[in-house]
């Protein structure tokens, strides 16, 4: 691919990509139960472990980031194919997160 690099791999099913001022990259990572972070330089780092399974996000008001959580799934090893609810199912929720409380 021209014009592309990969920032950071061994990710588990990111999403919902948001931008950050600082020049980096939160995903959500459905399979992960958590969002992280992408450094520019392409150092991960967990912001938050949301449970079940984000897969959107956005800001909203005063800085909060939405997280959009379908509650979890259960995968078959080595592949993103789920196969059902998983067993600690949250079921499907928004979440609001604060990030300057989380590091």
């Amino acid at each position: 691919m021209s014009g592309c690099r990969v920032l950071a791999n061994a990710l588990r099913f990111p999403e919902g990509p948001v931008a950050m001022r600082d020049g980096s990259v939160m995903v959500a990572e459905i399979a992960g139960s958590e969002v992280t972070r992408i450094s520019a330089d392409g150092t991960a780092t967990r912001v938050v472990r949301t449970g079940g399974a984000p897969n959107g996000m956005a800001f909203g008001p005063g800085g909060a980031l939405f997280v959009c959580n379908n509650g979890g799934n259960e995968y078959h090893e080595g592949s993103f194919r789920a196969r059902g609810p998983a067993k600690d199912y949250i079921g499907g929720a928004i979440q609001r997160v604060d990030i300057s409380t989380v590091k």
